[in-house]
């Protein structure tokens, strides 16, 4: 991961990708670090060939925590048998924690007003103040490699 955030008692949550999915530590002097809560285990991502893995924290204007999760954007399909089909590009999942990082919801795919599938790669989010919106970028839509892609949520 990527992702930290400061709430408003002045903690940190940060988020970390490990083999078997992403979690969250807290620090209340971002020196010492513990573990509080799992943000989504590979087992509850049944489509998924990479596994959660890159992702991003951002805080809500409610305090809440939203973090965006890539699960497949193409790479793990190096690791895979000549004779199975991969999933290229699956979109971003987005979970949100209304306790500091403590427990998360269930995962939900994005998608924008159009039904289209938002990204899949490198999620990027910046928290806006003093409105409390959210920016997301990031990118590969397809097999080129290029796309981008921008979210705002006012």
């Amino acid at each position: 991961g990527r992702g930290y955030v400061k709430l408003t008692d002045g903690s940190l949550v940060m988020s970390i990708e490990l083999n078997w999915g992403v979690v969250a530590y807290a620090s209340s002097d971002g020196f010492r670090w513990r573990y509080i809560g799992t943000i989504l285990l590979a087992a509850d991502a049944h489509d998924s060939e990479e596994g959660p893995n890159e992702n991003d924290l951002a805080l809500l204007s409610d305090g809440s925590i939203i973090c965006v999760i890539r699960l497949d954007a193409g790479d793990g399909r190096k690791s895979l048998p000549p004779d199975r089909q991969p999933h290229h590009f699956l979109p971003y999942v987005k979970v949100v924690s209304k306790n500091g990082g403590k427990t998360w919801s269930k995962a939900v795919t994005m998608v924008d007003t159009r039904g289209q599938i938002m990204g899949c790669a490198r999620p990027r989010l910046l928290g806006l103040t003093p409105g409390g919106g959210v920016v997301l970028s990031g990118g590969r839509l397809n097999r080129t490699n290029h796309e981008n892609y921008l979210w705002i949520n006012a």
